[in-house]
Formats: structure tokens, sequence, C-alpha cells
């Protein structure tokens, strides 16, 4: 049996369960979004909600230091576009960031152009 009292009770990753939480409600992931894209990119978007695709795109190895989510948004042309949402939990810069990110988005591209990321 597990014990609940505070002294024994850890949550353990509760910030990526929250943020995990955050990007899975429509809702929460628009204003998010909205509220921190940059105004050119935000401005394009449809007033419709985000619709959330796969579950992830980070290695197994880095779940437990990450939270993301692909969206499908309407975009104000009336065309369909993708938003990636990547929140990272890292306490150190990493210079291997950028190539980290660069295979995210291929993995993105890969399951777009076989017809699994819409």
């Amino acid at each position: 049996m597990r014990d609940n009292s505070p002294t024994k009770r850890v949550i353990p990753h509760y910030h990526d369960r929250f943020v995990r939480a955050l990007l899975s409600d429509p809702e929460q992931a628009s204003a998010l979004l909205h509220d921190h894209l940059p105004s050119a990119i935000a401005d394009r978007l449809a007033d419709s909600l985000p619709e959330v695709c796969k579950d992830s795109y980070i290695d197994e190895a880095l779940r437990l230091s990450q939270s993301d989510q692909l969206f499908k948004v309407q975009l104000r042309s009336g065309q369909p576009g993708f938003v990636y949402a990547l929140v990272e939990h890292k306490s150190y810069p990493d210079p291997g960031l950028p190539l980290q990110l660069a295979g995210y988005q291929l993995r993105i591209w890969q399951d777009y152009a076989q017809g699994k990321a819409e």
C-alpha cells in the first residue's frame, strides 16, 4: 500500500504533467499560442481552436525533461498550418539543442508526407 502522507508523497515531474495538461486542452493551447507566438505568426491564426495531433515527437530518453505538442491550426487565409509547441525543462544551456529541434521538425515533416500528421 502506498503512503500518501505529506512527508512521504512525492509528485515526480509535476511540471511536465502540468505542461502536458495545458497543451492537450485546445482552449488553453489556443490562449498559449496567441499569447506567446510572435505577433507576425499569431496574427495569421484563425480564431478556431487548434486541433491536437500526435502525442509527442520527443526522444524517449528526453521525455522527462521536455513536453511537446503538435497542433493543426486554421490560418486566416483559409489554409491549414501546423504549430509545434515545445517546452524545455533544461537547467543549463545545451549547444546540441538546434540539432535536437531539427530532428523533431524532420519527424513532423516525415509524418506529414506520409499523411500521419493530419
